[in-house]
């Protein structure tokens, strides 16, 4: 038996599918993305970071990823000089050198 339907079905119908073999399970085909959540989760590094995260949540230390750009694109929009204001001095017709004479 080929497992390439019973994979699409699991990876675009996003439900679990247990596959027998004379009432014992055999496996349990899983999608690539959740297979990688479920991994990433077993790392205690990465369950810190998200566990962090979490916290700045609660603390209000974090704000939507839509607020961001909302800034970002009102900061792209102002107008801004190609170079900054550059201040000209009298150098005078002795050039900027003066001599006592």
């Amino acid at each position: 038996m080929s497992l390439g339907a019973p994979a699409w079905w699991v990876h675009d119908s996003e439900e679990y599918l247990i596959l027998h073999n004379h009432s014992i399970e055999v496996v349990g085909p899983m999608d690539a993305d959740e297979l990688e959540d479920y991994l990433e989760l077993q790392n205690p590094a990465i369950r810190r970071q998200i566990e962090e995260s979490n916290d700045d949540i609660r603390a209000r230390r974090a704000r939507p990823a839509a607020a961001l750009l909302a800034e970002l694109r009102r900061a792209k929009a102002k107008p801004q000089n190609a170079r900054p204001a550059v201040k000209v001095h009298d150098v005078g017709l002795l050039g900027p050198y003066r001599s006592s004479l």
